[in-house]
């Protein structure tokens, strides 16, 4: 069982692509956190709500397939539907459409539900589970793939948290990690490969001014190579784990 749909018109922007002129990984994440917060809003139980109820959603999982991501000046209609919630998680999915109803890139995600004063899971507000369509039910738990296991640092980037990486929460953005990571690869690997898949989870949030390390382990394999990443802060605790799945070119 899943909910409402909504959806959305793009068109690509220059300054929203990289190689080869197809849309970014941070451009995606972007507009994929976009459509979830539209859909709240278009629901009334978006930022007021949060806000006036001191509760938010905190992303915590997403794995992302990239089909065949769009280029310069295409346009796109992105979708994204709730999918169940379970126990404090949310789910939902993403789909990126061409003009023809093609399908570009397909993306799942798991969002925790918090109480922003003492930063603990809370129960999911009917408010929120009428508004979508969906019941709480605490046997609808959605699996996601294990990330693989980080062995081994090849490669690493320090980097210092700004202001500007701040978000409505008061912590570091989402995407900010998902950066930090790509950040981390040899740019040879971006040269030569393209991003196919990215798992995604995170596990402590950043705040202004704190120094973050990103280390990131390569893997060849008979499909392309495959990266292990971490995100620490100055404790080495991790933040986030990620993994990316590249294509020779």
């Amino acid at each position: 069982m899943r909910g409402t749909s909504f959806e959305k018109d793009y068109s690509i922007h220059y300054y929203e692509t990289g190689k080869d002129q197809k849309l970014n990984i941070s451009s995606l994440l972007c507009f994929f956190e976009e459509m979830a917060l539209l859909q709240s809003e278009s629901k009334q139980v978006g930022l007021d709500y949060y806000t006036k109820h001191k509760v938010a959603w905190m992303l915590y999982q997403f794995d992302i397939r990239l089909h065949n991501p769009p280029q310069f000046l295409q346009n796109i209609k992105v979708v994204t539907q709730p999918s169940g919630f379970f126990r404090f998680f949310g789910y939902r999915y993403f789909h990126v459409f061409d003009q023809q109803n093609n399908e570009l890139i397909t993306a799942h995600s798991s969002w925790l539900f918090v109480n922003t004063e003492n930063k603990r899971p809370t129960k999911i507000h009917d408010d929120i589970t009428l508004a979508y369509g969906l019941p709480l039910n605490n046997d609808t738990k959605e699996d996601f793939e294990p990330i693989p296991e980080f062995k081994e640092c090849q490669y690493q980037k320090e980097f210092q948290v700004r202001y500007s990486d701040i978000d409505f929460n008061k912590h570091v953005n989402n995407v900010k990690y998902v950066e930090w990571a790509m950040e981390a690869i040899p740019v040879e690997v971006h040269e030569a490969y393209t991003l196919k898949r990215i798992q995604v989870m995170f596990k402590k949030e950043n705040h202004y001014g704190m120094k973050i390390t990103s280390q990131v382990q390569l893997e060849t394999n008979e499909n392309g190579l495959l990266c292990k990443h971490r995100i620490l802060d100055k404790q080495d605790n991790e933040s986030c784990i990620l993994a990316s799945y590249w294509e020779k070119d």
